[in-house]
């Protein structure tokens, strides 16, 4: 070896040499990993992207077909005229109708009372005058034992179609649970002396 080769040699710091190599890898596998970073966040996207647009087909064809639900229902029912086909809010609503006015009648049957309330409620939520939910939601309270409550459902049955026969019929029993039974949701009235 020469004089020289080990002067250079001597000179040359191995342990800052290994600092710097380290910190090249360091960086380029931080490169590398921000990469991956960026590449999953576009698969991410990608597949977002196709997600919704799948529910959106998946959703528009779901309301065609409550749509045609509603226009066959529409011809048993005259008096309410059916959304246009570009009117997208009004077909939207209208297949919310449909769907927690089916939730409600499982959970009704299944005999899950406050669920199906509660999902009755969101159909009259967008549609006050919805005489399916009105008697259903009082069909609930009435199994429920709340008369009263049921009472003022088929009341509003009553009150909007003075001819719906399952209306009157209902309110009429609920009434005459209520003169004999009275109201169990008020529990025992205590009066005091």
């Amino acid at each position: 070896m020469s004089s020289s080769s080990y002067a250079a040699w001597a000179k040359f710091d191995v342990e800052k040499e290994l600092e710097r190599v380290d910190e090249t890898e360091h960086r380029e596998d931080q490169e590398k990993q921000q990469l991956k970073q960026v590449h999953a966040k576009e698969n991410v996207e990608t597949s977002a992207f196709q997600a919704a647009q799948q529910s959106a087909d998946v959703l528009a064809a779901q309301a065609a077909v409550a749509a045609l639900k509603a226009k066959k229902r529409k011809k048993k029912e005259p008096g309410e005229t059916l959304p246009k086909a570009n009117d997208l809010l009004a077909i939207i609503k209208m297949f919310y109708k449909d769907v927690y006015l089916g939730i409600g009648t499982c959970d009704f049957e299944e005999g899950r009372l406050a669920a199906a309330s509660e999902a009755f409620k969101e159909v009259l939520v967008r549609d006050d005058v919805h005489l399916a939910a009105w008697i259903k939601r009082g069909e609930a309270f009435e199994r429920m034992d709340a008369p009263l409550l049921a009472m003022l459902h088929f009341n509003r049955v009553v009150s909007l179609d003075s001819d719906h026969e399952s209306g009157k019929e209902a309110l009429e029993r609920v009434k005459a649970k209520l003169l004999t039974k009275g109201d169990s949701s008020f529990g025992t009235i205590r009066l005091l002396p």
